[in-house]
């Protein structure tokens, strides 16, 4: 954790953003544009994790000014809200002065971070702004859930007992996050974040390499070969269960016990190859139920098939 001295404070963000409402209609320059901001809510926090006040903004988007029909029905944000917003740049401006110095950032989920920072990119503003980023949900799973998955804000408020906000507004939203962190032993959960994140987020890996088929991808050393997480050893992936012609699964175990579900998906790129996304999960036992089901059901399937060559 950055610290530059003085007392540190603890910004809960949660946003909202729009997106095109055809693919046709997305800004693809400096960057593919996702979404665009269209709200920013915060929540400030002391050193002990005790509300100092809230940040509320609505923001006109310059991009993809009409309201997405799914966006809008889940947010409850009209076009007619969008144009009394002010620019996000104004927005920002306001936001970042409010932050102050000496703080880090909390989230709920994965996304909010990556997409202030496309934005950013697409506005042309310093993203070296934003200063170290948590998302609580590893530690919610930590020190309650216990799961291994990651869980929706209403249900977290739901499991400590926290009176719902409405959803899906950015203060709201972000509310809904600080209240949770009442629940948690934050400085805990913080201090051991690298430990509590590897156990709830899939390492995912883009393969660099093309394919002229998805089964010539079985021989590549880079996509098979991944690292434990518990000791560091070098694992291999040592047999593929197809799903789907573009899909597989397999499961590997590392000498020091620990278990791993992976999952291999496929797409095809504008020169008819194909690249390969992998997906590797801590094993548990959903996920070992499914695999051995897929497993039986192969097995199953084959000896149904040589049973059908036989009769004939």
């Amino acid at each position: 954790m950055r610290f530059y001295g003085g007392i540190m404070r603890y910004i809960v963000l949660d946003m909202e953003w729009n997106q095109p409402r055809h693919i046709s209609l997305a800004i693809k320059e400096p960057i593919y544009l996702k979404g665009e901001i269209i709200q920013i809510g915060a929540v400030k926090l002391d050193e002990r994790f005790r509300p100092l006040g809230t940040f509320n903004e609505m923001i006109c988007p310059k991009y993809y000014t009409k309201m997405h029909s799914k966006v809008a029905e889940l947010t409850m944000i009209s076009n007619y809200d969008l144009k009394n917003g002010i620019p996000f740049e104004k927005a920002f401006e306001r936001f970042s002065k409010w932050c102050g110095n000496d703080f880090c950032i909390l989230t709920w989920g994965w996304d909010d971070i990556p997409m202030l920072e496309d934005n950013l990119t697409v506005y042309g503003l310093d993203k070296k702004w934003i200063p170290d980023t948590y998302n609580l949900q590893p530690i919610f799973d930590a020190q309650i859930t216990k799961s291994g998955k990651q869980c929706a804000l209403s249900t977290a408020m739901s499991l400590v007992g926290e009176p719902p906000f409405d959803a899906h507004d950015a203060l709201n939203d972000a509310l809904s996050t600080a209240a949770i962190c009442k629940h948690l032993d934050m400085e805990k959960g913080l201090s051991n974040y690298i430990q509590c994140k590897r156990r709830l987020v899939p390492d995912s890996f883009n393969s660099p390499n093309k394919y002229r088929y998805c089964k010539d991808a079985k021989n590549d050393a880079v996509l098979n070969t991944f690292e434990c997480s518990s000791c560091g050893g070098k694992l291999v992936i040592d047999g593929w269960l197809a799903q789907k012609p573009d899909r597989y699964l397999s499961a590997v175990k590392c000498s020091c016990g620990q278990e791993y579900f992976v999952k291999v998906r496929f797409r095809k790129n504008e020169d008819k190859t194909y690249r390969a996304n992998r997906t590797v999960y801590i094993m548990d036992d959903e996920r070992k139920a499914y695999y051995e089901s897929k497993v039986t059901e192969k097995a199953e399937n084959r000896i149904k098939r040589l049973e059908k060559v036989g009769s004939n």
